[in-house]
């Protein structure tokens, strides 16, 4: 157990049970019914409010968006090519196995959120129906594929820890915008920005913490093999 549980997959989870508390306090702490639809810890979400609808601070977020999803498009490249390459699909770095899982669950999380189980509504009315909000799909999303990108990354082709840091710290400055952005625009609640990003945050740990375990156990077997062969 101690070879799974290792401090990245602990800080994973303790990241998604925060956004389950959060979730919580939403459903039952501080509702309001307004014209929007009714919303959770309405005093706290109240003090980041912006009353407009704005236009391009929507636009800025969705290009961080797009921007990320490149990222993306550029991982599943790789893995396909290695796919075809090693002809078998279990043959393809865990790392990028492991980032498609966590796009999986983004997506039904996504279609869980927005099209079954509706916790909080946008501040503002876009177009004539209210929708819903919780969590900021654009958050969640981005800080994801960001942050596993840059893993992905740096394991690859980063040897030095500035290097490591400095990708790190820029990714990070991109999401921190998007989710500015989302808020800024009146797209998104306080509460969204955060429940986005303890989800994106929670499953990218998990995905460098099993990536690690899968790592380790590999490594292990090689020892094995090896030593193997010294007896021999």
């Amino acid at each position: 157990m101690k070879k799974v549980f290792n401090k990245f997959v602990i800080m994973g989870l303790c990241s998604l049970g925060v956004f389950i508390i959060l979730l919580i306090l939403l459903l039952t702490v501080d509702k309001k019914v307004n014209i929007e639809g009714e919303i959770g810890l309405y005093s706290f979400n109240k003090l980041f409010l912006v009353e407009e609808y704005e236009e391009s601070w929507d636009g800025f977020s969705d290009a961080i968006l797009f921007i990320s999803l490149g990222f993306l498009g550029g991982l599943v490249i790789y893995g396909l090519y290695q796919l075809v390459k090693r002809k078998n699909p279990f043959k393809v770095d865990k790392d990028i196995l492991l980032v498609g899982g966590g796009v999986l669950i983004l997506i039904i999380l996504w279609i869980l959120f927005d099209k079954v189980f509706v916790v909080n509504y946008r501040p503002t009315l876009i177009d004539i129906d209210a929708e819903p909000s919780f969590p900021s799909t654009h958050v969640m999303v981005t800080t994801f594929i960001l942050l596993a990108s840059g893993y992905c990354l740096t394991k690859r082709y980063s040897t030095k820890s500035l290097y490591t840091i400095l990708t790190y710290a820029g990714l990070s400055a991109l999401i921190a915008l998007g989710a500015f952005g989302r808020i800024l625009s009146s797209m998104h609640w306080m509460t969204d920005v955060l429940g986005g990003f303890f989800i994106g945050f929670g499953l990218f740990s998990l995905v460098v913490g099993l990536d690690k375990v899968f790592t380790s156990k590999k490594e292990n077997g090689d020892l094995d093999k090896n030593y193997g062969n010294e007896n021999c």
